[in-house]
């Protein structure tokens, strides 16, 4: 073997001995993942739910987005089609949502079915899908937890995963 061929031989040697510990560490099962958790207010100010729903319907809900401090964050925005009405009274109505939030490092977008009753929807997880901006490569899941029902704000704990 040519000294040229050596040289090279040993060079690709090196680097695939380097590539190793790379590769492997990326793809070890069970490892741990870095969590980032945003906890947002949103207070409902739009909501067009017909009064006669029937399935297939859509509709919008929507509004403001504040922290625990209530300083304004961003907005929420989701639309929503009705894919179920309960035969319970009242009926349980149950939505396929996709829901944006817009944030000031860009948007989280999210996806989720809901079960709404007397105008508001059950506590629930929705998934993060994608985003924009600094959230372009988003995942994880958002929990919402309706915090006061007379004036319809809930409290979402987005946690995001790298």
């Amino acid at each position: 073997m040519s000294h040229r061929n050596r040289i090279l031989a040993a060079a690709c040697a090196v680097a695939a001995v380097l590539a190793i510990p790379v590769f492997g560490a990326a793809s070890a099962p069970g490892q741990a993942q870095a969590e980032q958790v945003i906890t947002v207010f949103g207070t409902r100010g739009q909501f067009t739910l017909p009064g006669a729903p029937t399935v297939g319907a859509t509709f919008l809900a929507g509004g403001e987005l504040a922290d625990a401090r209530k300083a304004p964050v961003g907005r929420a925005v989701s639309s929503c089609t009705l894919a179920e009405i309960s035969t319970a009274v009242p009926p349980v109505l149950t939505a396929h949502c996709s829901t944006v939030f817009r944030l000031d490092g860009g948007d989280i977008h999210m996806s989720s079915l809901r079960e709404y009753a007397n105008g508001t929807f059950k506590n629930t997880t929705f998934a993060v899908t994608g985003g924009t901006g600094e959230y372009s490569a988003a995942r994880g899941q958002t929990r919402a937890v309706l915090a006061d029902s007379k004036a319809v704000v809930y409290r979402f704990d987005v946690t995001l995963i790298d």
